[in-house]
């Protein structure tokens, strides 16, 4: 059966949420070794997401994966002790707000390509300028200390969000959903997957290893997009989304010992 390309496109993110979420739930279940190697998979995945962007020549790919492998690291970092502590109360604010923002951002502007001064520029900065946040909150454990606090104790629903920050995500996340059900670019879908993972990461982060498995679903979202949106733009011609010469060697392969081929040659076919 043929899948088509906006059910794929949503296909794929929400098979990688529901198996972090199953994973998560049924974790105690894992064999005591997996359990252990969880942490660092998202710090394998994650490297080897953004490998793969750099060498397709896609910068927001690479941006979006360097993103969510400096929030995974800073969450690995500093929200392991209660977010009621410093400097965890600020880098969980700003990781609420950051995040979101910068995906909202990639989601606008176009693919510029590593090639481009632009797009190298676009490629390392989320992630550094969320590093260099990040750090001036550890060196100065009191700046906007009363209002990150006051942040994490107003709570949404019975999650550590708070109502203006899970409505600022559920509104990125929205936006993501739409322009990926009408677009072509499967980054639509990786961000609206990232974004849906973070939020539940952030929302539940006292949840044990939670933040191990969603950035782990990340990272399989990730490299999964790329890499099949890289098979798309061999396989298919951009305008008329039919397979090209490569796609029928292909399927030539693999159409058993039995069958009829027909090729038609259609000259001059815009003439009326």
């Amino acid at each position: 059966m043929q899948i088509s390309p906006a059910a794929y496109r949503a296909l794929t993110p929400a098979l990688c949420v529901a198996l972090s979420i199953l994973i998560c739930w049924q974790q105690r279940l894992l064999p005591a070794a997996l359990t252990a190697l969880l942490p660092q998979l998202p710090f394998i995945l994650l490297p080897v997401a953004s490998l793969i962007a750099a060498l397709s020549n896609q910068s927001r790919e690479l941006a979006t994966s360097l993103l969510m492998l400096c929030a995974y690291w800073l969450i690995r970092s500093y929200l392991q002790t209660p977010l009621q502590s410093l400097p965890a109360a600020q880098i969980f604010y700003l990781l609420s707000y950051f995040v979101p923002s910068v995906v909202l951002y990639l989601l606008f502007i176009p693919e510029n390509g590593l090639r481009h001064a632009r797009g190298k520029g676009l490629a390392v900065l989320p992630a550094t300028l969320l590093f260099v946040l990040s750090q001036i909150f550890v060196t100065n454990p009191q700046l906007m200390a009363e209002l990150s606090l006051s942040n994490i104790a107003d709570q949404l629903w019975n999650m550590h969000l708070s109502p203006l920050s899970g409505s600022w995500y559920l509104l990125v996340l929205i936006c993501a959903v739409t322009m990926a059900s009408r677009r072509q670019p499967i980054f639509d879908s990786s961000a609206a997957g990232c974004l849906l993972i973070l939020f539940i990461t952030l929302g539940w982060i006292d949840v044990n290893n939670i933040s191990a498995v969603m950035f782990t679903g990340i990272g399989i979202l990730l490299t999964v997009n790329i890499t099949s949106g890289l098979f798309h733009m061999g396989f298919y011609d951009e305008l008329t989304q039919i397979g090209n010469r490569r796609a029928l060697l292909a399927a030539l392969k693999t159409a058993g010992n039995h069958y009829s081929l027909a090729m038609v040659d259609a000259d001059h076919f815009k003439k009326n």
